[in-house]
């Protein structure tokens, strides 16, 4: 080798490598972007009632209150905790409160985008474009994050936020005791943020990777990274409970969170249903399953015709959406045109992830990113318990963007030219619903 060469061979393999800068301006680009769509909501709306509430139990908190023992409370305590700190170190000034949803919405925002690559990235289908599809269906989460729609401080966007922080965890765990046991103990951290949220994903989670030991045991794999994730999990979990009993009462905070926060909010089944009752899932649903059994069957997939079709049939709920723009002026009804493709969604994803949790299709190297449609379903459900669909949905669009990117991995031949359309339609009719603060009128 030539001395002339050396150089420039040195300059490679020390200079950085070109997609870890994309990665960075990617995830610098959406953090600002979001951040900023926070801090510009807040100054445009106040709901005063809601934040003064917020900020009333956290100073109660800062004076040395405990909540369930010393006043009534039907909340878990970590946000109020959260914004006590902020009180005792900023002293009773607003925006520091504010500043802390519009980090929180960016660090969501990356988060999200980061589970959406690592989850492309291990689909075999959509490999090669991993990067493109996960950074198409994040953009609309810096209209759509945690605090897009509700910008002010709020339980559930934290929540959420924790969610995204457990899943992130449990896509990084593999083998490596120490990552299983901080993963495990993340994933009860969301039950202290909201109980109907964080108590769904915390059971079905852990039921998740019982399952995945149970197939590595079938197949005489070891368990032990399984075993260390749920150790991890019991051992907060217990931690947690202990350090109530010792501040405000073990008893108090069950009666209060669970048994009265039930009885104020728990709705029946038939409410919990009604979100499916609408009649456009009878068109949106029949087209959606055509268009996936065009591009999954092997009589019809070899056809030229096969492709072009099975992608308008998949498209049209959300192209739906967009031409429903110019046919009212309302905003309710654009709000609610909107909302309308979760229960679409949530039906088309449960019935590929059932057909894909097969036991054929199940084995030992199944991985946490398989389960993740289930547990996605039914953490957006629990959100559900609170205000059904029409108004739980703020702060959980990241939770329907990666059940969105699990159903896209299901037709990769079509992924880009939907993942362009849906993307297209959440920036420009969640844009609008998030800036004309419809879910705000009450």
């Amino acid at each position: 080798m030539s001395q002339a060469m050396r150089p420039r061979q040195d300059r490679q393999v020390n200079a950085p490598p070109a997609p870890r800068r994309r990665d960075t301006l990617t995830a610098a680009l959406l953090f600002l972007a979001t951040a900023a769509f926070t801090l510009w909501q807040n100054t445009r709306v106040a709901v005063l009632w809601d934040i003064s509430y917020l900020l009333d139990s956290s100073y109660r908190i800062r004076l040395g209150q405990v909540p369930f023992r010393d006043f009534p409370f039907a909340h878990a305590p970590l946000t109020f905790l959260l914004h006590a700190a902020i009180i005792r170190v900023f002293g009773r000034v607003y925006f520091p409160h504010i500043l802390c949803a519009a980090v929180e919405a960016g660090a969501a925002t990356i988060l999200a985008w980061r589970i959406l690559l690592n989850l492309l990235q291990q689909q075999k289908s959509t490999t090669n474009r991993a990067w493109l599809l996960a950074t198409l269906l994040a953009a609309p989460l810096t209209v759509l994050g945690i605090y897009g729609i509700y910008p002010h401080p709020i339980y559930d966007s934290d929540c959420i936020l924790s969610v995204l922080v457990a899943l992130y965890l449990l896509q990084r765990a593999g083998e490596s005791r120490f990552r299983n046991v901080i993963a495990g103990a993340a994933c009860v951290i969301p039950l202290f943020f909201k109980q109907n949220i964080g108590l769904p994903f915390l059971l079905i989670t852990v039921l998740a990777v019982a399952i995945i030991a149970v197939l590595r045991r079938l197949q005489h794999a070891g368990i032990a990274p399984q075993l260390w994730l749920i150790g991890g999990a019991s051992v907060t979990f217990a931690a947690a409970l202990l350090t109530i009993h010792a501040t405000a009462g073990l008893h108090n905070y069950l009666y209060w969170t669970i048994t009265f926060a039930a009885q104020r909010r728990l709705p029946g089944m038939g409410l919990i249903l009604g979100v499916y009752h609408q009649t456009s899932l009878l068109w949106t649903i029949p087209a959606a399953i055509a268009g996936v059994v065009l591009l999954r069957s092997n009589p019809l997939r070899g056809k030229r015709w096969a492709r072009p079709i099975a992608f308008v049939l998949l498209a049209a709920p959300f192209l739906w959406t967009i031409i429903a723009l110019g046919l009212t002026d309302d905003r309710d009804d654009r709000g609610d045109q909107l909302l309308s493709l979760w229960p679409h969604v949530l039906i088309l994803a449960a019935a590929l992830a059932l057909y894909d949790l097969r036991p054929r299709n199940l084995r030992a190297s199944s991985t946490f990113n398989t389960l993740l449609p289930v547990i996605l379903l039914a953490t957006i459900h629990g959100a559900f318990l609170s205000q059904q669909l029409w108004g739980s949905t703020y702060a959980i669009w990241p939770l329907l963007m990666l059940l969105i990117a699990a159903t896209l991995a299901q037709v990769p031949t079509v992924a880009r030219p939907l993942a362009a359309i849906i993307v297209a339609t959440f920036l420009l009719c969640g844009g609008l619903y998030a800036s004309s603060h419809e879910r705000l009128s009450y």
